[in-house]
Parts: C-alpha cells; sequence; structure tokens
C-alpha cells in the first residue's frame, strides 16, 4: 500500500520544493544586502555595489558604533545609525527591517531617526 503512495508523495514534495525556491530567489538575489546589514563592520566592501561602498567604509572606522554594533540588538544598533552620515545604509536597514519584522520596527526606526535630525 505504501508503494503505491510514493509517486503520489514525490510528485507533492517536488512540488514543494519547487515553490520554496521561487519563493525565496529574491532572498539568494540580495544576498550581499543582508550581508550588509547583519555584518556592516565585517563585510567585504567588493561585496557592496559601488554606489554604497563609501558608506560601510566610514562606518567601518567609526570605532563608536562599533561598540554599539557588539553591544546591542540589531534593530536598537541600526537606531542610533545617523542618518544625516549614512542615508544609504539607515535606508537598507529600514528595507531590511520592514522584510522580517512588524511594522512597527519599521515605524519606531523612523520615528528615532526623525528625533536624531
Amino acid at each position: 500500500m505504501m508503494k503505491e503512495k510514493v509517486p503520489e508523495y514525490d510528485a507533492v514534495l517536488s512540488n514543494l520544493f519547487q515553490e520554496f525556491d521561487r519563493r525565496f530567489e529574491d532572498f539568494r538575489h540580495n544576498a550581499s544586502d543582508f550581508e550588509w546589514f547583519a555584518q556592516p563592520f565585517t563585510i567585504s566592501v567588493d561585496t557592496v555595489s559601488d554606489d554604497l561602498q563609501m558608506e560601510p567604509i566610514e562606518l567601518q572606522c567609526d570605532s563608536e558604533l562599533k561598540h554599539k554594533f557588539r553591544s546591542l540588538p540589531l534593530t536598537d544598533f541600526y537606531k542610533c545609525v545617523p542618518a544625516h552620515r549614512y542615508p544609504k545604509m539607515c535606508k537598507q536597514a529600514q528595507v531590511m527591517l520592514s522584510l522580517f519584522g512588524s511594522t512597527y520596527l519599521c515605524e519606531d526606526f523612523q520615528s528615532d531617526e526623525l528625533k536624531q535630525v
């Protein structure tokens, strides 16, 4: 009886794998953006697009922000990053936070960013 169901289960599992790959294709495509967001102090600037490279270079030289990165949760760290000095990075953080969190995280990040201005 089980052997008769194997082709049916095989087809279902194959469809699930294909659907999983299709749904998460964007994540593979944006892997360097995720790495920049999650590890801004260790990422090689060569992996970041040309128009964004100056901000990681400057950030990696900022010892105060490096200390905050090590001591704070990621969402709290990005609240400390000055938007006027790192506008592209802050925008990227908003995009990343909106992918995984509730709208509360994004709104909270924006309100803290406005307080700094």
